[in-house]
Order: structure tokens, then C-alpha cells, then sequence
């Protein structure tokens, strides 16, 4: 990965903003990841993942963002505390905890 890929990776795992699918395309890209090991990773399918990046402008749910945002953190080296405001854009606290898609 690039400095600068690594930079703007490393600001959206630790920014609090939404994670839109455009987001996870790039997170994905710029840890050389492909669709079937993203999903490996998040314990979901290749497809459940495109669906993801393909509504662009949708921000993912936010169990889904907490994942995203764990995962990054451990493959960017990034420490981060296990605290629900810090893996998520705000602190609302999803009505169900599972990972779901769409």
C-alpha cells in the first residue's frame, strides 16, 4: 500500500464518519484485499460485500461499520479501544447486534 493510500485508510478507520460503500471499496483496494478475502475476514460472502460497494452512497449498518472499522484496525496497526462510539460515526447503539447485509 501507498503512504498516501495508507494515510487516507488509516483517517477513515479512525475518523468518526460514516462508512459509505464508495469507503469500503477503497479501504479494500488499498489493503489488497480481494472480495472473497474481505468477506472471509468479516465472516460474510464476496457477494454480500459487492452489494455493499455497490450502493455507493449508503452508509453501511452500524454493526457492520463496527466490523469494517475493527478489521482495518488490526490490518493497519492502528490501536483502538473496543468502546461502540469509537467503531461507529455516533453513539446509537443498534436495535440488534448482527451482521447483517443491506
Amino acid at each position: 500500500m501507498g503512504e498516501i493510500d495508507r494515510a487516507i485508510a488509516r483517517k477513515l478507520v479512525t475518523e468518526r464518519v460514516p462508512l459509505h460503500g464508495a469507503e469500503i471499496v477503497f479501504l479494500r483496494k488499498a489493503l489488497s484485499m480481494t472480495l472473497n478475502q474481505w468477506g472471509e475476514r468479516l465472516g460474510l460472502t464476496a457477494a454480500a460485500i459487492l452489494k455493499w460497494e455497490r450502493a455507493r452512497g449508503k452508509s453501511l449498518s452500524k454493526i457492520n461499520e463496527a466490523a469494517v472499522r475493527s478489521l482495518c484496525a488490526g490490518l493497519l496497526d492502528i490501536p483502538m479501544d473496543g468502546r461502540w462510539s469509537v467503531l461507529i460515526a455516533n453513539d446509537q447503539v443498534p436495535e440488534r447486534l448482527s451482521l447483517q447485509v443491506g
